[in-house]
């Protein structure tokens, strides 16, 4: 039996987050941890473990945006349309909830 050549990691990484990334659900979870991990914002921490920390959590983030080939050029508008996003749904009701 022929092996099948090996995908490359980034690149089925890269489909499972931008098949995650293109459900209204999946758009939501992100953006979120694209806000917590601070990807859009600088860090203020001073503290220097809370400041490994956070650059930690935001590489995190930062990989994602790159493997969903979000542009860093984009992160402001990005920005605000996560706020808003994660914003409607802290507002919303479970009957009343559209993404």
């Amino acid at each position: 039996m022929a092996k099948r050549p090996l995908r490359n990691p980034e690149t089925a990484l890269s489909s499972a987050w931008k098949a995650v990334w293109n459900t209204p659900e999946g758009r939501l979870a992100i953006s979120e941890l694209l806000l917590a991990t601070n990807v859009y914002s600088e860090i203020m921490a001073t503290d220097p473990v809370q400041l490994a920390l956070a650059v930690g959590e935001r590489n995190m983030g930062a990989r994602i945006a790159r493997l969903i080939e979000l542009k860093p050029e984009a992160y402001a508008q990005d920005a605000r349309e996560a706020v808003d996003l994660v914003g409607r749904f802290i507002d919303a009701t479970d009957q009343d909830w559209k993404l």
